[in-house]
């Protein structure tokens, strides 16, 4: 099945498979209906191929880039509408109590809509966070070490006259807003079922958004993966006793994810949608952020990470074929370089700044006068996206000696010009090195 990426603007195409476009007269209706302010609140996100994720996968995987929207995460949809309908009942004030991507979408909300907005977060939110708040116009009130002693202040402080209370996650308005995304993907797929949709559990919101939209267009048979990391799986603990629990203290660097216990919302759904619960270490989401930002070029949140480690770590081998697997990708409030560098350290997480060395690619190399090493990179499972590539990389002749095979066989193999090629033998056990810039690879 061939496809294109679908972007905001058109059609944005990437050599491999992916999805048609539309000119979703739909959603722009709708967007009208609403008014004005909701196309300021949040934007319609492109459905990505992800060439590096799919070769690992062995299968199409999409990304719902959500981590671009104007208030950095997916958490403006349904939080913008709940505010729009706020404002429209006399509302003067929103109170809310997040220090991560629900606290900049309140804000962002409130600067739009020209409301005022107090956030209440908890002291472990990082300076950088609270200084973003402010300067998107929020009175910001720190209260205890933990989320859900900054929410009861925020609870209490919203029965003051003409104010809002804004959950995080935690209310219908905010799930049906959430739900515009599986109304914007099915119209990017333009009749193409995905096999499942994967995205991070925090508190529930997302995932009650994902259940209404799949609802909405007639999609309960699509498989629905929810990401947690160890140490803020609360969703897992629920998806397995059938009731409610919440799992005390968040142990996990992703703090995104850091609700003690989902929503009560989410029990009806376990016999609605084919539901699956998958865990991943800290470590996996944290490797899983780094390789996205040198694949894609983006810097989000362990939070996210966690749905990036299903594709990344390829645990989606067990989920039905057919179409192509959605990995919503949340947001990246909660991150920076220095961030990502510090859960590196706490989890042990590596990864490589050479995009295509992360995936499995096998290099098939040899050089011209000695000092260029062409190298055609060759995917795994054949995945012919994966295999376009070929690039120039300086090399070090002595350990270029060994296991460079000559391409011949490879399709995708392109001989370079001249008369002084030279060929590797694979007569030694000894690993090659590829040295780019400074930094020497291990094929």
């Amino acid at each position: 099945m061939a496809f294109v990426a679908v972007g905001t603007s058109g059609v944005t195409r990437r050599q491999g498979p992916v999805c048609t476009a539309t000119s979703a007269p739909a959603a722009r209706k709708k967007e009208r209906e609403m008014g004005s302010a909701v196309r300021q609140l949040y934007v319609r996100t492109p459905l990505v191929y992800s060439d590096e994720i799919s070769a690992i996968a062995g299968r199409d995987v999409l990304l719902k880039m959500e981590n671009i929207q104007p208030s950095g995460s997916f958490k403006i949809r349904g939080i913008g509408h709940l505010c729009l309908k706020a404002k429209s009942g006399g509302t003067k004030r929103f109170v809310s109590s997040s220090g991560g991507n629900a606290g900049a979408a309140v804000a962002y909300a409130g600067k739009t809509l020209g409301v005022q907005v107090v956030v209440c977060i908890p002291s472990t939110t990082p300076e950088f966070m609270r200084e973003r708040l402010e300067r998107l116009g929020a009175e910001v009130v720190v209260e205890g070490d933990a989320w859900s002693k900054a929410d009861k202040l925020a609870r209490e402080m919203s029965k003051q006259a003409d104010s809002t209370y804004v959950s995080p996650f935690d209310h219908a308005d905010i799930w049906e807003g959430h739900s515009t995304m599986i109304d914007e993907i099915k119209e990017d797929l333009n009749g193409v079922v995905p096999s499942a949709i994967t995205l991070s559990v925090g508190g529930g919101g997302l995932l009650l958004g994902v259940c209404r939209g799949l609802e909405k267009n007639d999609w309960l048979g699509v498989t629905t993966i929810a990401a947690e990391t160890e140490g803020a799986a609360s969703f897992a603990a629920t998806f397995n006793a059938k009731e409610l629990v919440d799992i005390g203290d968040i142990t996990s660097v992703a703090k995104s994810l850091g609700a003690s216990c989902v929503s009560e919302s989410v029990l009806p759904w376990f016999n609605r949608v084919p539901l699956r619960s998958m865990v991943v270490s800290d470590k996996q989401a944290v490797e899983a952020c780094g390789k996205f930002a040198v694949d894609h070029r983006y810097l989000v949140e362990a939070a996210c990470g966690a749905t990036l480690a299903i594709g990344y770590d390829n645990l989606l081998e067990d989920i039905p074929s057919g179409g192509p697997v959605v990995l919503i990708v949340c947001g990246g409030n909660m991150a920076t370089p220095g961030m990502l560098a510090k859960w590196a350290k706490q989890t042990g997480a590596e990864w490589s700044d050479f995009a295509y060395s992360s995936i499995g690619m096998k290099f098939n190399c040899y050089t011209t006068k000695g000092s260029v090493c062409f190298c055609v990179m060759q995917g795994p499972h054949g995945h012919s996206a994966a295999c376009r590539a070929v690039i120039t990389l300086k090399v070090d002749r002595t350990a270029c000696s060994h296991h460079l095979a000559w391409p011949s066989q490879s399709a995708y193999a392109r001989k370079p010009s001249g008369n002084n090629e030279q060929k590797y033998n694979n007569d030694d056990d000894a690993d090659p090195v590829l040295t780019v810039g400074s930094r020497n690879l291990a094929l």
